[in-house]
């Protein structure tokens, strides 16, 4: 995942991103701690129980 963060910048942006640069989370989220104003409950019964979002974060320093 960290490889495509830093190939997407450079493809997309054209901005050169070492890995230690990257910030890494991780959710997880049972159905029922899920807000329906977020997913409606017809879409969270399709997803896995639980479900796990991932996110990668990039600042760029000025």
């Amino acid at each position: 995942m960290l490889d495509w963060v830093i190939a997407k910048m450079k493809r997309e942006f054209g901005v050169e991103v070492k890995g230690e640069e990257v910030g890494y989370e991780a959710y997880e989220f049972y159905h029922d701690e899920m807000g329906q104003l977020l997913i409606p409950v017809e879409h969270v019964k399709k997803l896995p129980n639980p479900l796990l979002l991932e996110a990668l974060m990039y600042v760029e320093r000025v």
